[in-house]
């Protein structure tokens, strides 16, 4: 079995409607792939400093979202974390495409990885 097969067979299932072009690879790439790291992307905010500092009260969803939000954005260290444990999950094909448009995508992995720490810490 490919290392491909073996990437492609760890992921969970993620529902989402069918859709074309960036958001394809958003939905089918790396919605299961967050999913899958979520474990390990959540070690990684707990050992941030600012988040220790700022998030410990509690606070609305939204408020907490958005703070959570500017922290993938401030802290370069845990963004380049998140991404590069995104990336290590893709496999060569994924990461050829990932390649065209890496901002856009980065962007969109900040932004999905902070809903589910939101979602994590509010949960329904």
């Amino acid at each position: 079995m490919s290392r491909s097969e073996q990437i492609l067979n760890l992921r969970p299932e993620v529902n989402v409607k069918s859709s074309q072009g960036i958001e394809a690879f958003q939905n089918v790439t790396l919605r299961p792939i967050l999913k899958f790291q979520h474990p390990l992307t959540l070690a990684f905010l707990d050992k941030s400093s600012r988040y220790t500092k700022v998030l410990k009260a509690e606070m609305p969803k939204g408020i907490y979202h958005d703070k959570v939000l500017t922290i993938l954005r401030s802290d370069q260290a845990l963004r380049n974390m998140v991404i590069g444990a995104v990336i290590g999950m893709m496999t060569v094909d994924e990461y050829t495409t990932y390649q065209e448009f890496t901002k856009e995508y980065n962007r969109r992995i900040i932004t999905m990885q902070a809903q589910r720490y939101a979602d994590t810490a509010y949960p329904s």
